[in-house]
């Protein structure tokens, strides 16, 4: 696709890999060309904190609601206050001409990566052990307060493995953190080669909603259009060509592109021809689209699709009462394979392990949530969609996620006994005790 302007920035990596700070300083040495999404709470105001400066500040209730409503990007839940980024602030970030950079979860990504977004997704990957000593070191020189063990370093690199294996398909750019100013150097410097070299793009997003919003300068060429419009057209029904003569007609005349030919049009009929002769010129090398084939089969699960073409979904049903998620999509990439295939649909009693005793030197330490919607459900998917095997609910809200389990014994089962805030006909563990699932990552 020709060079354009991506609407989002997104950069995912594990915790304490340094993507905030990037994020930050992105936004402090170029406050107009980026800006970050403010976040909303529930949380009351403190002192000399105001509204739209920092924070959004709403009530509990309204959040949940508008979270029941599909309205927020991503949200959690922090010493009984939910926090999250709502889909309407990154809107207004794009709508303003600048570049959303988003420091998400890597479970956002596939809400993220279409047409609305365009985002340009950067994976920050943990360095060695070694290298991130060095930065720490560095961070306390200039006065940052941070405390890292050996066991930290270890587990962001455990992490960001992690995060890799599972979601490395969405990524656009991996950048190796063992240097902040070189990883800096290397964003920026990306980040201005795609304003002006082509990219590759999902197919999905050559669609007449995709094209809307692409902000295009005046070198670019008829020619490279007609060439992509042709590539896609290729399929299309004859009567189907008109709103893609409207945009090449409009795109001509906005910015008086050369048309390759040696008569320059001069009025709305030979831009019509010139169209009409372009479109209808075959290129001499196109892309082959390759198909991913029917979706996998999942025992105990329905799958529906309409498409086997890449950028297409198949989503699976679960025909019984499930530990997980009762649906999930999983998409056809552009090198013929679905993204997931790590799929199951098996009830939650197979899932369940145990009671075990925890401490505060953690069962399972790779993950934590705490939220006032816990079940095992919301529990072991949150576990899951985090890359993680195992998922643990404890003390009624709190959720944790790990790939072992077992360090601190069996607990007697009628120890873990509090109910779930989320359905209090469930069990959320208890004090220092958890329920372990397994959430059947391979």
């Amino acid at each position: 696709m020709p060079p354009f302007q991506r609407k989002t920035l997104v950069l995912v990596g594990a915790n304490g890999v340094g993507r905030r700070s990037l994020k930050e300083r992105l936004i402090r040495d170029d406050p107009r060309r980026f800006a970050a999404a403010m976040p909303h709470t529930s949380r009351a105001p403190r002192d000399g904190e105001e509204h739209g400066k920092g924070y959004y500040f709403t009530d509990f209730d309204t959040m949940i609601e508008e979270i029941k409503e599909d309205k927020f990007l991503e949200h959690g839940e922090f010493n009984g206050n939910l926090y999250g980024t709502k889909l309407d602030t990154i809107h207004n970030v794009m709508r303003s001409g600048k570049m959303c950079v988003l420091d998400v979860n890597p479970t956002s990504l596939k809400r993220l990566k279409n047409p609305e977004f365009m985002p340009y997704i950067i994976f920050i990957a943990a360095p060695s052990s070694d290298a991130m000593r060095v930065m720490f070191e560095e961070g306390r020189r200039r006065g940052l307060k941070m405390k890292r063990s050996e066991d930290d370093f270890l587990q962001t690199i455990e992490e960001s493995t992690q995060i890799e294996r599972v979601y490395k398909g969405y990524f656009d750019l991996t950048v190796v953190n063992d240097t902040f100013d070189e990883s800096y150097r290397v964003i920026r410097k990306t980040l201005n080669d795609i304003r002006a070299e082509t990219q590759w793009v999902p197919i999905t997003w050559i669609s007449r909603d995709g094209w809307r919003g692409v902000r295009y300068t005046k070198m670019h060429r008829v020619p490279i259009l007609l060439f992509l419009f042709s590539c896609v057209l290729k399929s299309t029904p004859v009567h189907g060509l008109s709103w893609q003569k409207r945009l090449l007609h409009e795109y001509y005349q906005d910015f008086n592109i050369e048309t390759g030919l040696d008569s320059e049009a001069k009025n709305d009929g030979d831009v019509e021809h010139t169209i009409d002769s372009l479109l209808h010129k075959q290129p001499e090398q196109t892309n082959t689209v390759v198909n991913c084939g029917s979706p996998p089969e999942v025992q105990n699960a329905h799958v529906s699709h309409t498409s086997t073409t890449p950028g297409s979904d198949a989503t699976y049903t679960c025909n019984i009462q499930v530990g997980a998620t009762i649906s999930w999509n999983t998409e056809c990439q552009d090198n013929g394979t679905w993204t997931t295939t790590d799929l199951f649909c098996v009830g939650r009693n197979d899932l369940f392990i145990g009671c075990y005793t925890d401490n505060r030197y953690r069962d399972l330490d790779g993950g934590f949530t705490n939220s006032r919607m816990n079940t095992p459900e919301f529990c072991i998917n949150y576990c899951l969609q985090a890359g993680f095997r195992y998922a643990a609910v404890q003390f009624t809200t709190e959720c944790y996620c790990g790939d072992t389990y077992g360090k601190h014994g069996l607990a007697p089962e009628n120890e873990c006994n509090q109910p779930c805030p989320g359905d209090p006909e469930e069990i959320c563990g208890g004090s220092w005790r958890q329920r372990v699932y397994n959430t059947k990552l391979s």
